[in-house]
């Protein structure tokens, strides 16, 4: 793939199991950032863990990584900067040229 697109823009549901997963993505999981500033990374069969201070969805279709907030965290997309996008392009084991952003 040469390059993907970290959307922002859409509102994933919280799911936990394979059939729930809508059509248009491929995979689907969550990741956080805990109380102690670590990153947690799960796929679809998980729960956010209990020290989380900030969680979130991931959703991949064909060229694109979709992240959503759990809940309403005001200006998500500030949070995640591309070190956490690079983090997460890895345990995806995506390898791209380009990353294109939407907010």
């Amino acid at each position: 793939m040469s390059s993907i697109t970290i959307n922002f823009t859409k509102r994933l549901p919280d799911i936990n199991k394979q059939s729930q997963l809508p059509p248009d993505y491929s995979d689907y999981g969550r990741f956080a950032i805990t109380n102690n500033d670590d990153l947690w990374f799960a796929g679809i069969s998980s729960s956010h863990p209990p020290d989380t201070k900030d969680g979130f969805y991931w959703a991949l279709s064909s060229h694109s990584l979709f992240i959503s907030p759990r809940g309403s965290t005001f200006g998500f997309p500030e949070i995640i900067g591309e070190d956490i996008i690079g983090w997460l392009l890895d345990k995806l084991r995506i390898r791209v040229k380009q990353i294109i952003i939407l907010k």
